[in-house]
């Protein structure tokens, strides 16, 4: 499997802070996907083709606590890592 671990470019940005909100002010440019977990976002910049493995990379580096089940849900460029 592939690490996207480098290619985190910014966060964690927790909820109510600025970099937390997605607008074309504090958006890093380039083509990036956004990741929802836990009250906080994390962009990472993905390559065309890319998509299918940063989403099964994210179902495996958000792992679960306490026994809980999670799922990654949503499109590129926005996931979200939500309990089931």
């Amino acid at each position: 499997m592939t690490n996207f671990a480098f290619r985190r470019e910014s966060g964690p940005h927790r909820a109510g802070s600025f970099g937390y909100a997605f607008t074309e002010e504090n958006r890093p440019k380039g083509r990036l996907c956004r990741v929802d977990y836990d009250s906080s976002a994390y962009f990472y910049r993905i390559e065309p083709g890319e998509v299918v493995a940063f989403k099964a990379w994210v179902g495996e580096v958000f792992p679960p606590n306490n026994g809980e089940r999670y799922r990654v849900t949503g499109r590129f460029p926005f996931y979200d890592v939500e309990r089931v």
